[in-house]
């Protein structure tokens, strides 16, 4: 999936120094991909005023490994207009797959305004 393309498209400008091809095509769990998708974040808060939160599910004493879903608040005017929670659909093993899919899920929302 060409996240980078589509981000920049929205106007986004990566720092790290590879191509968006070559950002797209790393390994989900690479240091230079994740350290771009914190960026993504940020810049969601700062440009778009939409906050990106990764959350671990609440999970019983048995199951060892965490599931994180994610929440993603749109503010207007320091007032949210908009959240969208993932945790009613969609749980993930991963931190990092979490946060790729709120990111797709913002350029998702954000298309539509």
């Amino acid at each position: 999936m060409e996240i980078f393309k589509q981000l920049k498209e929205l106007g986004y400008k990566h720092y790290i120094d590879l191509t968006i091809e070559e950002l797209d095509a790393l390994p989900i769990d690479d240091i230079e991909k994740r350290i771009e998708y914190s960026l993504v974040v940020d810049w969601f808060r700062e440009e778009k005023l939409i906050d990106i939160l990764i959350l671990p599910q609440d999970q019983s004493a048995c199951d060892p490994l965490p599931l994180y879903f994610f929440a993603i608040i749109s503010y207007k005017d320091e007032i949210c207009v908009e959240l969208y929670n993932s945790s009613d659909k969609f749980h993930y093993s991963e931190f990092n797959e979490a946060r790729k899919q709120a990111i797709l899920k913002c350029i998702e929302l954000f298309r539509k305004k």
